[in-house]
């Protein structure tokens, strides 16, 4: 936790606060998924929750690792890179994760703008399993290190997906 002095960007967007931040974007996403919209493009709000959450989870992670702001940010937007990165460091993340985050970083864009035509990619269900597996992973490291104490709860399952379990 950063201290009253902590006065420049990098002191002041700790590993925890981004933690806690994509906490925030994954659990919106999750309560977006009970929400019944009467647009034609109800998803496209909740991927890029899930997508954003994602992001931060692993630059997170990066952070814990002794990664300077800046070196995460210059990773950018590509999650896969930054997914490699992370596993390189320690974190337990497989291949067919990394192919969702390959999967991501070539349709950001995609989930931010509208594209016509059908759309393909992971589920919502493959994208909240993402996310809980990032929180639970990053969440250890952040116990381990002690950068807290405890871990906030994670969002519940949203109901339209645990119909399909």
């Amino acid at each position: 936790i950063p201290s009253q002095a902590a006065t420049t960007t990098d002191d002041r967007t700790t590993d925890f606060g981004l933690f806690m931040f994509a906490h925030t974007y994954w659990e919106a996403a999750s309560k977006m998924e009970d929400i019944k919209f009467t647009s034609r493009h109800r998803n496209a709000p909740i991927r890029f929750l899930y997508c954003h959450a994602v992001e931060l989870f692993l630059k997170a992670f990066l952070r814990s690792q002794n990664f300077s702001l800046q070196e995460v940010k210059s990773m950018g937007h590509d999650l896969k890179k930054v997914g490699e990165e992370a596993k390189r460091r320690g974190l337990k993340i497989d291949e067919e994760n990394l192919a969702v985050l390959q999967w991501i970083t070539g349709h950001n864009l995609k989930n931010r703008y509208i594209e016509v035509g059908v759309q393909s990619g992971p589920s919502n269900e493959t994208l909240w399993c993402l996310c809980s597996l990032l929180f639970e992973l990053t969440g250890e490291e952040l116990l381990r290190l002690g950068r807290t104490r405890r871990l906030p709860l994670q969002p519940d399952h949203p109901i339209e997906l645990q119909l399909d379990l």
